[in-house]
């Protein structure tokens, strides 16, 4: 017999699969609470004993989609042989790749985020994939290694994210003012010039 915690969590569960199916498949404005549960097959109080507004639970779908997305690319990082012999920019670039490829690839979820991979990079989102705040701290170490300071390397790493973040979406959603593949590769050299070391930036 399943314990209370395991029927709380399958139950937010299914009410996460119901939202995001209708989330993908409609939009968010047109989906009503009512329209998940009915989906999910819970009551309209259990809704909210997980979540405070239709507007908190696709938050919340956010952060899992995207740790996921972030999560399976630097697995692959870590899969490359070459890892250890890669530049701290090639690091970076190879990251920007798989994450803006999936992204391109999946019109519908990159809707959903619509710009917000950096929602996961919060202790809600650390929660819900233990391995993010790895993937955080690899990063802020390799611009570190650029003779950045801590503070420096967690602006930095901002910084880089909400780009990725919003110039691969606005290109795979809209295309405009450029496509995909005419922006990408100036957000490649952008990456190198925030990733320059900081004796060669003062130069």
């Amino acid at each position: 017999m399943a314990s209370v915690a395991e029927n709380k969590y399958k139950k937010r569960g299914r009410i996460l699969d119901a939202a995001y199916e209708l989330f993908t498949s409609k939009s968010v404005t047109e989906t009503a609470i009512d329209d998940v549960v009915r989906l999910a097959g819970v009551a309209k109080g259990t809704f909210y004993l997980y979540f405070r507004d239709k507007y908190d639970l696709l938050d919340q779908i956010v952060m899992f989609r995207t740790s996921e997305i972030i999560v399976d690319a630097y697995k692959k990082l870590c899969e490359r042989t070459d890892k250890s012999s890669m530049s701290v920019p090639q690091q970076f670039v190879f990251m920007t790749k798989q994450i803006t490829e999936y992204l391109r690839k999946n019109k519908k979820v990159t809707a959903l985020i619509d710009g917000k991979l950096l929602l996961c990079f919060s202790e809600r989102g650390y929660a819900m994939n233990g391995s993010l705040r790895e993937v955080k701290e690899h990063f802020e170490s390799l611009i570190t290694q650029l003779k950045y300071s801590a503070e420096d390397a967690k602006k930095r790493l901002y910084v880089i994210t909400e780009m990725i973040s919003s110039v691969s979406c606005r290109a795979v959603l809209s295309e405009k003012p450029f496509s995909f593949d005419e922006i990408m590769p100036t957000v490649n050299d952008m990456l190198t010039i925030l990733l320059s070391e900081v004796n060669t930036v003062d130069k």
